[in-house]
């Protein structure tokens, strides 16, 4: 599972992205600013289904405050 989500403000200056991918047991999340150098952080959940039912919360925060889907 994969998706990348941006969220644009151009009234905040916000230009951002989010970022998740799920591989086995591991769920690996990069943010910032488009066009800048990403922060990662890796979740090690243990098992596939636990990383993504995280990678779903996740996804769905991010959705409910603005953020949509778009191609890296």
């Amino acid at each position: 599972m994969e998706i990348y989500l941006v969220f644009v403000d151009a009234i905040q200056n916000s230009n951002k992205f989010w970022a998740a991918i799920v591989e086995d047991g591991n769920l690996t999340v990069q943010w910032g600013r488009v066009g800048y150098q990403a922060q990662t952080k890796v979740h090690t959940l243990g098992n596939h289904q636990r990383a993504v039912s995280k990678f779903n919360n996740l996804v769905a925060e991010k959705k409910a405050k603005g953020y949509s889907e778009s191609q890296p």
